[in-house]
């Protein structure tokens, strides 16, 4: 696989698995709230443009970004495609 452009993608955490069965609504929601609490995401691997993070580097996205990125299933796992420009912060 090889991204184009300045692109990144994060490794997405795992949700802990519910007993309940939830509707596709209130799956989005519970989303939704996770995302504004993820304040160090993993890049799980990067374009050859980009320049500020490289593979395994935790960094920080603001959760509207995250909200609007772009998922992609890759081995069965899902992963978040945004552009190098929407991090703000490398830990």
């Amino acid at each position: 696989m090889k991204l184009l452009g300045r692109k990144v993608l994060l490794t997405i955490p795992k949700r802990p698995e519910s007993v309940i069965e939830l509707s596709p609504e209130v799956e989005k929601q519970l989303e939704g709230d996770m995302i504004k609490q993820w304040s160090k995401l993993e890049v799980f691997k990067t374009s050859a443009d980009t320049e500020a993070v490289k593979e395994g580097d935790f960094i920080y996205v603001s959760s509207n970004v995250l909200m609007n990125a772009e998922r992609i299933t890759i081995d069965e796992e899902v992963k978040m495609l945004i552009n190098e420009y929407d991090i703000s912060i490398v830990w």
